[in-house]
This record gives structure tokens, C-alpha cells and sequence, in this order.
């Protein structure tokens, strides 16, 4: 009864539930053995001696019932101990024994308050309460529940088995009720010998949940510290696996040495090294990434929408049209948000160990921008606008670099200083830290532009480009969670994507900082953990080849798949000689060679001797997918150098349509037209570098002054900067803005704005020049104005208007 009350109490207390679980097997559990034979049992015997004790315990409780009587009257009544009392009242005696006991913390009178055996209310005064009927009591009390607990163990632990799988059908049986301890298999013994042999070798069969389990030589999730922690890592102890080997040890020992000498037994773990025990670097490998990708999000966002703004605004045509290369628009986003992002770099460096909260409000803002400017850029078609003035894709995300990059120089220099002669970083080399985030950043921007190829309106690529720049961070969580049965190449490939590789090495730096190396120059090839082959140095790799990566595929869709302006280039365009050495004129330059040259009728005038066809128009033709909409119907006609033509037509004739297809900003759907002697299919990029274009809106840089502007474009054409120094001086002084030169374009009234988009169309020596209603939203005089203008430079140019 004593034990079923006793086990229903631990198994309905919440707080003792678990302990009694893991611990009653020890108690109530059985150890099973096999095979059943002769030199089996008398190890097992042996091994079983160690509950002998309690048994002896037991019947030492049993033996009390009978025996504490015969104590109780020995003290109460025994004449020994009644004379002791008559010597310890009596006052000769009691001086001599005191002088005996000087020293020690008795006295006379303190052995007989002890031995005091009249009723407790009479004790003497001053005296303690207590005398040998409390010992007796409590000793009494004490031998009644050992023999009640002793009565709820199974002294008897072994049980044979006749086979291993009759071994573990009645495991399966035990553990039922939680009563199997452990099993052990005796190999390679004679079934009938009665002794075992000198060498025995065994196996003890644990419970699964009560032992470490084999399949595997290290934790899923490495963490630095030795591994002491009482339930999770000392199972073989709490278990039960330690102390039944040690007493199969003791007991094979004790069968061949026919000793019983008890032999000592010391037990340490392992000594492990000094490390860092700091809850926050554990969370550096798989917060961090997390932090900064969130960080990002709006930045991402901002970033995408800029470029995709300036398609939509045709600002990088117009860029492209006056000498821009493609790439250098694309780093100059590059540049100008790279520092953007590297400012809260340094500071997630010097601050990484407090304050994650504030470096990703800086990385949100940053990404953002990023994704801002590049749409935003689409979106105003100010980067197409630059392409029809000659500028290189390659050239136009060059300077998207190159604006973020120059200012990153300073961050840089500050940031060495700080983690330098800040002493802020505990171990790992700043220099390390700062080139990690570095490369991050790099490939983060480039992710950017990847992004932003896929978009056309700014708004919606800021919506969908955080969205999308978070989604690629998402594998990192499930690399995190498989990561001890991911192997090296697994890992390289979804590295793959940046913010993986960035989350990888954050993982090798928390785990450096928390051993108290850091992440140094001479580590970064080694990992942290022993047969790991991703090391830091490997995440920084990756990272680079996915900035690579990223741009590649930003460049060959963007030439590809160009979106609503601009001529898609066939998908095998990067291996052909044109597109990397240009072209020379077409044989048939002459618009006679054309195939379909023009009848003359008396409808059609006839060209003028002796001049020759700057742009030659043949059969062309567009329809606008949208709506199946016939825009320009097999237009054939020249325009001569040294001439201005004007191009007439009601709204919707197909005017700008036509301009348009000229410049590059749409593909004909079929017909073609020669420029200088350069198809507009296949040799554009050739063209516009003796291009100019004022488009029909004005494609301007709100930051950008009237001179920077000129100077801009003439240096795109390939001025020098004396001969920029001049013509911007006469460009000006002919458009009639000497006044201001210094005046940003933004602050510009429609017509002052107006006069400037002309001027740009003719810096740098442009040879041909296209002008979408040059003269609308003008004054009278500022109109008067844009044609003396004209006149002035139609000599040794082609201008259609």
C-alpha cells in the first residue's frame, strides 16, 4: 500500500512526474542477460551482490521491530543505565568527569539530561528537551520507511533470457510499464562452461531515450562548452549505463581474482578549453543574416523602383542616346548606394554586440534607395533616353557603381580606425569583419539589379522587390535546420544565393568569437568545426561568384529582354564578333543599293544632287502589340546632312513612333532603316555614338546644373575637357542660359528646360540629330530662340524634327 500511494503521488505531481519517469527503471527496472548459462550466472550473481546491502538493510529494518523493545527497556529500566544516572548525580563523580570531558562539548549534566527517563514536562531548567527517547524514536522512524522504500525496489534486478530476440521481445514487454533498466549480451562464451573465459566481451542494450544515441559523432547544432549539463548530455550516468557496467566490471574482476577487495573508481570528463559564454554570440549565426536581410528589404525595394523608374521615364535612353554606356549607368547606381549600405556595415561592426535593433532600420533605409533609384530611373526612361545619346549598358551600370563606391572609400578608412584603435571587437580581426560585410553589400546591390530587370513601373517593383529579396532569404533557415546532413557541395549550391553564403559565415564567426579565437586572417581558410570544408573564406567566395552571377544575368536579360523600350538582341548576341568589336558600314550605305529603291513619281519629289542620305527609311512598318495598333505603315524616305527636315503629321501619324524606332527606343516590326550606313537592327549601339536626341518630354537630372549637364553628355561623346570647357561656354551662351549655368534643372521654367534638351542633343559633335517637337511649350521667343539654334548647327549634321 506504502508504494502504490508513494509511486501514484510522483506520477501525479506535475514537478516529479519527469524525474520519476526517468529514474524508476534504476528502481523497479529489470536488467536482462543472455545467454542463460553457467559462467553467466555466477558473473551475474556477483554483479548482483551490489543490492546485497540494501537487502541487509532491510532485514536490519525487520530486525528492529523485534529488537527496538529490548533497547526501549534497556534505557528506561536497565540496571546499568540506572546506575549510571546514580554516579552522574552524585557531586564528586560528576566534578571528576568534567574534568575528564574538559574540552570537548559534554558534560555531566548534559549525559544526564541525555539519559533522563521521567516524564518530559520535568526536565530541569535550563536543560535541552531532548534525550535518548528522541534518538530512539527518530531511529525507529527512519528503519520503518527505509524498510517501506527498500520493500519497493526489486532486489533481484537479473532476469535470463534464452536468445538476444527473446531479450528484446521482453524489453518491449518492460518498457511498457517503464521497468526495463538495460539488456546484455555475453558473446562468444562456451554454453557449457562454468567459468567465464579471461577475456569477456559484452554489450549493454540501453533504452533509446535513456542513453546517447550512436548513429552520429557530434551534436546537429555545434555550441562551444563542455557537455555537462545534467539531463541532455549525462544520460550514460542519470541513465544507468555507467553504473552497470561498472558493476559487470567489478563482478567479472571479482570472479577471476576470487578477491573482494572494493576497488576505487574515479570518474572526470574531459577537460575543455576556455570560451566565450555569451548567449548573444550564439545567435550571430542565425540572426544576423535575418537582421540584415530585413534590413535590406526596403532598401531592395527603393532600388528596383529607381531603376525601374528611369525606364519608364526613358532617362536611360536618353542617357544612352548622347554616349552613355550601358554600364556605366549601372555602376553609378552601384556607386552611389554601395556606401549606403556600407555606413551601417561599420556600424554593425562596432556595434554588433548591442545594439542588431539599430543596424537594421540603417540597412532597410539603404536597400531601399537602391531599389528607388535604378526603377525610378526606368520609370522616367531617362536611362533609355541616355542609351539613344550612345550610352553602353555596360557603361550605364558602371556608374550606378561607381556612385556608391567613392564614398564607401571614406567608410572604410573611418571603420578601420574605429575597430582599430576602438579596441571594440574582443577577437576577431576588423579588417576580416569589414571585407566579409563589404562583399555582402556588393553582392546585395547586384541582386538589386538582377531584380529590377524584371520590372518596368517603379511602384510595383518596390512592392514586389523587398518581397522577393526576403523570399531568397528563406533557404537559409532550412540550411540552418538540415545543415548536419547537408555535405560541402550541398552547400555550395544553395550558396548559390547570397544571403545563404552570408548566413554561412556568419555561423563561422559566432562560433570563432564564442572559442575566444575570432575570425583572423589565418583562420579564414579553416573551419570551426572539425571535418566542416565550408570555411569562411568560402562564404566570401561564394558571395563574390554571386555578384557575378547576379550581374550576368542582368546583363544578358536586360539585352535580351530589354521590357517596353529598347531592341531585344538575339539570345546568342554574347558570341558575336558585333556585339564585342562593332561593325563597319553596311555595303549597301547608298539607300540605291536598297532592294526596294524608291519609284519617284510626280507625287514624291526627287533628291537633290550631289547629297547624301544621313537616314534612309525603308518600308517601315509598326504595330503595337497592345491592341494590334498599325503605328507606322511602310513609311520609305531620306534625310539629307546638312539639312534640316521636318516631320509633319496630325496626332497619332506616327511621328514619334517613328523617332523613336530611329533612336532605339523600339524595335520595327519589320522594314529597317540605315544611319550613317548602320542598320537600326542589328548596329545601334554603333549609331548613337554619333546620336543626338531631344525626346518629346524633357528627360532632364533634377540634382544636375545646366553646365554639369553639358559637360555630362559632351564627355559622353568623348570630348576632352578643354574641348568640353569651350563648347559648354558657346552651348550655353547660344540657348541663352549663361544666367543659369549654376542653376539646378529642376528650378528651371518648361521653356529654359526646353532650351537645354536641345542643347544636349547637339554637345559632342553629333552628326545626326532627331528632335520630338523641340519647340513645344515654349514662348515665341524662347522658340526663336531654339531655331537660330538649329540653323546655326545644321551644317555638317543631318536634324529631323
Amino acid at each position: 500500500a506504502f508504494c502504490k500511494v508513494l509511486i501514484d503521488t510522483l506520477e501525479g505531481t506535475p514537478g516529479l512526474r519527469n524525474v520519476w519517469s526517468t529514474f524508476r527503471p534504476l528502481i523497479q527496472g529489470k536488467v536482462l542477460y543472455t545467454p542463460d548459462t553457467p559462467a553467466t550466472r555466477l558473473m551475474v550473481k556477483e554483479a548482483n551482490s551490489t543490492f546485497n546491502a540494501l537487502a541487509m538493510l532491510k532485514e536490519l529494518a525487520e530486525a528492529w521491530e523485534d529488537f527496538g523493545p529490548l533497547v526501549w527497556d534497556y534505557f528506561q529500566n536497565g540496571p546499568q543505565v540506572s546506575a549510571l544516572r546514580a554516579f552522574l548525580d552524585n557531586p564528586v563523580f560528576a566534578a571528576a568527569l568534567n574534568q575528564q570531558l574538559k574540552g570537548t562539548r559534554w558534560t555531566a549534566e548534559l549525559l544526564a539530561n541525555f539519559l533522563y527517563n521521567r516524564p518530559p514536562e520535568e526536565h530541569p531548567a535550563g536543560m535541552p528537551s531532548n534525550d535518548w527517547r528522541n534518538v530512539f524514536n527518530a531511529t525507529s522512524q527512519i528503519l520503518d520507511l527505509l524498510k517501506k522504500l527498500i520493500a519497493c525496489l526489486d532486489l533481484n534486478k537479473f532476469e535470463a533470457a534464452d536468445s538476444e530476440g527473446h531479450l528484446e521481445a521482453r524489453a518491449l514487454e518492460l518498457l511498457e510499464n517503464d521497468t526495463y533498466w538495460a539488456g546484455i549480451v555475453f558473446e562468444d562464451l562456451d554454453p557449457d562452461a562454468s567459468h567465464p573465459p579471461p577475456y569477456v566481451k559484452y554489450k549493454i542494450r540501453m533504452d533509446i531515450d535513456e542513453g546517447e544515441r550512436t548513429n552520429k559523432i557530434k551534436e546537429r547544432g555545434w555550441s562551444p562548452g563542455a557537455r555537462d549539463n545534467s539531463f541532455n548530455d549525462l544520460r550514460y550516468i542519470w541513465g544507468g549505463f555507467a553504473y552497470l557496467q561498472d558493476m559487470m566490471d567489478h563482478s567479472i574482476i571479482r570472479v577471476h581474482t576470487n578477491k573482494s577487495q572494493p576497488l576505487g573508481v574515479f570518474a572526470q570528463q574531459m577537460p575543455y578549453p576556455c570560451y566565450v559564454d555569451d548567449v548573444f554570440l550564439a545567435s550571430i549565426g542565425t540572426m544576423l543574416p535575418m537582421y540584415l536581410v530585413l534590413a535590406f528589404m526596403y532598401t531592395v525595394c527603393m532600388t528596383i523602383k529607381g531603376l525601374v523608374l528611369e525606364k519608364e521615364l526613358r532617362l536611360k535612353e536618353v542617357q544612352r542616346a548622347v554616349g552613355v554606356q550601358n554600364g556605366a549607368i549601372w555602376f553609378a547606381w552601384f556607386t552611389e548606394n554601395f556606401v549606403l549600405l556600407m555606413v551601417p556595415c561599420a556600424f554593425i561592426s562596432v556595434m554588433v554586440k548591442s545594439l542588431p535593433l539599430y543596424l537594421t532600420l540603417a540597412w532597410i533605409y539603404s536597400v531601399a534607395m537602391i531599389v528607388k533609384g535604378i526603377v525610378m530611373e526606368k520609370e522616367a526612361r531617362l536611362k533609355e533616353t541616355v542609351r539613344m545619346m550612345g550610352l553602353r549598358s555596360s557603361t550605364y551600370w558602371l556608374s550606378w557603381a561607381v556612385s556608391s563606391v567613392l564614398p564607401l572609400a571614406v567608410s572604410a578608412l573611418l571603420l578601420t580606425l574605429i575597430l582599430k584603435y576602438g579596441k571594440v571587437l574582443q577577437y576577431s580581426d576588423p579588417s576580416v569583419i569589414f571585407v566579409f560585410l563589404l562583399v555582402f553589400c556588393v553582392a546585395t546591390i547586384m541582386e538589386c539589379f538582377f531584380i529590377s530587370v524584371f520590372f518596368s513601373k517603379a511602384n510595383l517593383a518596390a512592392a514586389c522587390g523587398g518581397l522577393i529579396y526576403f523570399v531568397l532569404y528563406l533557404p537559409h533557415l532550412l540550411c540552418y535546420a538540415w545543415r548536419d546532413v547537408m555535405g560541402f557541395q550541398v552547400k555550395i549550391a544553395v550558396s548559390l544565393l547570397s544571403c545563404v553564403a552570408f548566413g554561412y559565415g556568419c555561423e563561422n564567426l559566432a562560433k570563432y568569437e564564442e572559442q575566444g579565437i575570432g575570425i583572423q586572417w589565418s583562420n579564414i581558410a579553416q573551419s570551426p568545426e572539425d571535418g566542416d570544408r565550408y570555411s569562411f573564406i568560402v562564404s566570401i567566395i561564394m558571395m563574390l561568384v554571386d555578384a557575378l552571377i547576379y550581374w550576368l544575368l542582368t546583363w544578358y536579360i536586360e539585352n535580351v529582354f530589354p521590357g517596353q523600350y529598347g531592341i531585344a538582341k538575339p539570345w546568342y548576341f554574347p558570341f558575336t564578333a558585333s556585339y564585342w568589336c562593332g561593325t563597319s558600314p553596311a555595303p549597301n550605305a547608298d539607300p540605291s543599293h536598297f532592294k526596294d529603291p524608291i519609284e519617284y513619281t510626280d507625287y514624291l519629289e526627287k533628291p537633290p544632287l550631289n547629297m547624301k542620305a544621313g537616314v534612309s527609311i525603308r518600308n517601315l512598318v509598326k504595330i503595337y502589340k497592345t491592341g494590334k495598333k498599325l503605328a507606322v505603315d511602310g513609311l520609305t524616305v531620306d534625310f539629307y546632312e546638312n539639312h534640316i527636315t521636318s516631320f509633319l503629321g496630325h496626332n497619332g501619324a506616327g511621328k514619334t513612333t517613328t523617332m523613336s524606332i530611329l533612336t532605339g527606343l523600339f524595335a520595327p516590326t519589320s522594314g529597317t532603316a540605315l544611319i550613317n550606313g548602320y542598320d537600326i537592327r542589328t548596329d545601334m549601339d554603333t549609331i548613337r555614338k554619333h546620336l543626338g536626341m531631344c525626346p518629346q518630354h524633357n528627360v532632364l537630372f533634377n540634382d544636375l546644373t545646366v553646365e554639369e549637364h553639358i559637360y555630362f553628355y559632351s564627355r559622353l561623346k568623348g570630348r576632352s575637357r578643354d574641348e568640353v570647357k569651350i563648347e559648354m561656354d558657346q552651348m550655353i551662351k547660344d540657348v541663352g542660359l549663361p544666367h543659369k549655368r549654376k542653376e539646378l534643372a529642376k528650378n528651371l521654367s518648361g521653356g529654359m528646360q526646353r532650351k537645354l534638351s536641345v542643347a544636349i542633343a547637339f554637345v559632342g559633335g553629333s552628326n545626326i540629330v532627331i528632335l520630338d517637337e523641340p519647340t513645344a511649350g515654349v514662348d515665341p521667343y524662347a522658340r526663336r530662340g531654339i531655331w537660330e539654334l538649329l540653323l546655326k548647327y545644321k551644317q555638317g549634321m543631318g536634324s529631323v524634327g
